[in-house]
């Protein structure tokens, strides 16, 4: 079941998949609980499956040509205007943030203003000159580089620094038109449910952030079988990351 429910509600519901601009359930939910206050629950969460990671990839391939197309300048004002509500938010956030992963409170603050600085740093990215020029043999030749999107790229994130490290994954895939599909670490996945709000509220289209909580073991095969995976970024264990690798290595 997918709606366009309130954020208030969204980890009561575990309405925590969001796959093409709406959020989601699914039959199967886990719960995390708070690392210090062991008996209180942070939240319930939907295990995506399967097909909810080919229904993000389909909303992903939908959603990239248009975003590609969309200029530079609009596409640096959502970045700007999620690290302006991540900074609104600092409590907020880095509170959800402790509550997930047990980060001091201090530590967890800094982060959130590191992932609005990361927000920003490629905002303005955006607007310095694009491709390079080349001297050419023949006079009436110019050489050029242009830069052009990948397509669909998979982020597959830890649980260690639960904002900092999915924002320089998505913010520069997103700012250069890319669309993504985002696998957070389970135990961070509150984490992951706000930094998406904070994306679909700046203005991001429809689409070009999905996001799939649960497992990753379950999941893995169909995060990288998807033939429309153009690139993928990954932070996490050494194991995990040799079975990506050669998951993806013949493309």
């Amino acid at each position: 079941m997918c709606n366009t429910s309130a954020s208030a509600t969204l980890l009561d519901e575990a309405a925590t998949l969001f796959i093409d601009g709406e959020w989601c359930t699914s039959e199967q939910t886990f719960k995390r609980f708070d690392p210090y206050e062991t008996d209180r629950p942070s939240g319930t969460f939907a295990s995506a499956t399967p097909a909810h990671v080919h229904r993000a990839y389909d909303a992903a391939e939908k959603a990239q040509p248009g975003w590609a197309a969309t200029s530079a300048v609009q596409r640096a004002d959502v970045l700007r205007r999620a690290a302006d509500l991540l900074e609104a938010r600092v409590e907020t956030a880095a509170r959800r943030l402790t509550a997930d992963m047990g980060k001091a409170i201090r530590d967890a603050r800094g982060e959130v203003l590191r992932s609005a600085a990361i927000l920003r740093y490629y905002a303005g990215d955006l607007l310095q000159p694009s491709g390079e020029t080349y001297p050419s043999a023949d006079p009436e030749t110019v050489l050029l580089t242009v830069e052009q999107p990948l397509g669909i790229v998979c982020a597959i994130t830890p649980w260690n620094f639960p904002l900092a490290i999915p924002t320089w994954k998505i913010a520069p895939a997103v700012a250069f038109g890319n669309s993504v599909v985002w696998k957070p670490a389970e135990v961070t996945s509150g984490s992951a449910v706000l930094l998406t709000e904070i994306f679909a509220e700046a203005g991001l289209p429809t689409g070009v952030l999905n996001l799939v909580t649960g497992k990753g073991r379950s999941l893995s095969g169909s995060l990288t079988g998807d033939h429309r995976l153009a690139a993928l970024t990954f932070t996490g264990s050494n194991g995990v990351g040799v079975r990506l690798r050669e998951a993806v290595a013949d493309r």
